[in-house]
């Protein structure tokens, strides 16, 4: 499948659309530099949430995990979002931070997103 890119003006909106659908659906955030960085930042817990901020320009994504403490992926100055998508909904979501860093979210089951 291709990874189709959200215009940043729908970047808002879309996550907004995104979170009321998630569900505290389970996912994994990697973290990948070339070359100098290729980390999992979670494994498979409940994600329930995504938002950008344009004034601060930040997008975070956050978890809820009730054995866990909460955990917020702070994501500054993003400088593109591409969405992998399936029949189902949303697969995969790439957020290329300002520093370069590729933050991939991957979704364990797909995620239908309205509107």
């Amino acid at each position: 499948m291709s990874y189709v890119h959200l215009e940043k003006s729908k970047w808002e909106d879309y996550l907004k659309r995104l979170t009321k659908s998630l569900k505290e659906t389970p996912a994994e955030i990697e973290v990948e530099a070339l070359g100098i960085l290729d980390k999992y930042e979670t494994d498979w817990i409940p994600l329930a949430g995504i938002s950008y901020d344009p004034k601060d320009d930040i997008i975070s994504i956050y978890f809820e995990e009730p054995n866990l403490k909460n955990f917020d992926h702070i994501i500054p100055h993003p400088q593109d979002i591409a969405l992998e998508e399936g029949d189902a909904g949303l697969l995969t979501m790439e957020i290329t931070g300002g520093q370069g860093y590729k933050h991939v979210v991957r979704f364990k089951q797909a995620v239908p997103v309205q509107g």
